[in-house]
């Protein structure tokens, strides 16, 4: 039996023909996708679950084999949300109760026209599911949890061994709340992409039927907690605070500092580099007297001159003032020819058409990153309500700035930062506000009399 999928934005409130569901546009394109793992992630209300569920027993109810397993954490959790979900979709249309049988003692869901079967599994004991004869996909719900996440080794080991004697391909469906970065789900599929997936990103506002009492919730929970609000309603990967962050006066407060930039083609760019493996770039205006943050650059395989290329397309009709990382004045095993980062810059600034350039922000050496922190928050606190950081256009910048930490004596903890992958563009933020905005920090050690 046929079931077809109907878009929300044209039949909500319309009668449903039998043989039908109704389900947010945003899904449709991506129903029943080959690719051998399926993510719908966002935030909460997005009927991620709601849809997968019907995904699969359209696909349960369809002439082609297809045995699928669901699964999650823990057996508990799966009869009281996955199985339930099932159960009152089915219960709910006479047309699927006529045709599926529903099996409280084990939770499973059987088509007895097709043959075709959903059975219940969870990670609890991931060597059941391997067992488990012939399938055809596996939908994982609430992978990753603020309680824990399944086993990357449980799910490598499925996705290497699990097999059909039909030769159909394995998919693994996964729907989940982007609760972490911290998730090997996030390294594995989002950062590193080591294995390809199909990724949707669904949220609240795609989902004709959320209820309007979620609205209420999430404007609520905007005052009370912005963080939580980019997870649980923008549908954002999370990360994790840490428990003595490097901006901490930004931290604080951070709704005061994180919105919407414009860039302002008639103001001078204020570009503030940092130079590794690869080489990193903010861009920053002064917008009513205070710092803002538009964009950035961190790209895999692009070279500083392509970096440089790609800065005087894109701003090299404006004042440019150029800052950042001193080792930068250092001959490099990243740049050419033994020449310095900086004169590199200069060489590649010109080549390209930026006739109006600054440099005397370019520092000889770098502040300690104890006298940096001091520095940078002193300025924070300073801009409260004017600096702003457009965390859309600067999402590694925004996420940088809320991992980066303090070790006990008040230094930058660099090893964790480099051991972990991050901090490149968040050394961006602090250069920017300790060479560019220093005059501004003598004027507030000045008024307060403050020896740092």
């Amino acid at each position: 039996m046929r079931i077809d999928y109907l878009p929300a934005s044209r039949f909500k409130g319309r009668p449903v023909p039998d043989y039908c569901f109704v389900v947010p546009d945003v899904f449709i394109p991506h129903l029943f996708n080959h690719n051998p793992v399926q993510i719908w992630y966002g935030s909460r209300f997005s009927a991620k679950s709601a849809t997968k569920a019907r995904e699969l027993l359209g696909r349960c109810a369809g002439k082609d084999y297809f045995r699928g397993i669901y699964a999650r954490q823990n057996q508990v959790d799966v009869k009281n949300s996955q199985y339930q979900l099932f159960k009152d979709i089915i219960n709910a249309r006479p047309w699927l109760s006529n045709q599926f049988v529903c099996r409280d003692s084990d939770y499973t869901i059987i088509n007895t026209i097709t043959g075709n079967m959903l059975l219940a599994g969870s990670f609890d004991n991931p060597q059941k599911i391997m067992s488990i004869a012939d399938p055809t996909d596996i939908w994982v719900e609430e992978p990753i949890t603020k309680y824990g996440e399944i086993s990357q080794q449980a799910f490598i080991s499925m996705f290497g061994s699990l097999r059909n004697q039909y030769e159909i391909p394995p998919r693994f469906h996964f729907t989940f709340n982007p609760i972490s970065i911290e998730s090997w789900i996030y390294e594995l599929f989002f950062d590193k992409k080591t294995i390809p997936c199909n990724a949707v990103l669904a949220n609240y506002g795609d989902n004709p039927f959320c209820p309007s009492h979620a609205f209420k919730f999430f404007d609520w929970l905007l005052t009370v907690d912005p963080d939580q609000h980019e997870i649980d309603a923008l549908g954002k990967w999370g990360v994790p605070k840490p428990e003595n962050p490097y901006f901490h006066r930004l931290l604080a407060n951070p709704g005061k500092y994180f919105g919407k930039v414009e860039y302002k083609p008639g103001l001078p760019v204020y570009l503030i580099h940092d130079f590794n493996v690869v080489n990193s770039v903010l861009i920053m205006q002064k917008q009513n007297g205070a710092p803002v943050f538009l964009d950035e650059y961190h790209i895999d395989g692009l070279d500083l001159e392509a970096l440089c290329k790609e800065l005087c397309m894109k701003y090299g009709k404006n004042f440019l003032l150029f800052t950042g990382d001193a080792s930068g004045n250092n001959a490099s095993a990243y740049t050419k020819g033994n020449q310095s980062a900086w004169n590199l810059i200069r060489g590649y600034m010109m080549k390209y058409g930026a006739k109006m350039t600054n440099y005397d922000a370019v520092p000889k050496f770098n502040p300690g990153t104890d006298t940096s922190c001091f520095i940078s928050n002193a300025l924070i606190s300073h801009y409260l309500g004017k600096m702003r950081i457009d965390p859309d256009k600067c999402p590694i910048t925004t996420s940088d700035i809320k991992k980066m930490r303090r070790l006990s004596d008040g230094t930058l903890d660099k090893k964790h930062a480099d051991k972990n992958g991050y901090g490149h563009l968040g050394d961006c933020f602090r250069y920017s506000l300790c060479n560019f905005e220093y005059t501004t920090y003598k004027q507030i050690i000045q008024n307060h009399n403050v020896n740092p």
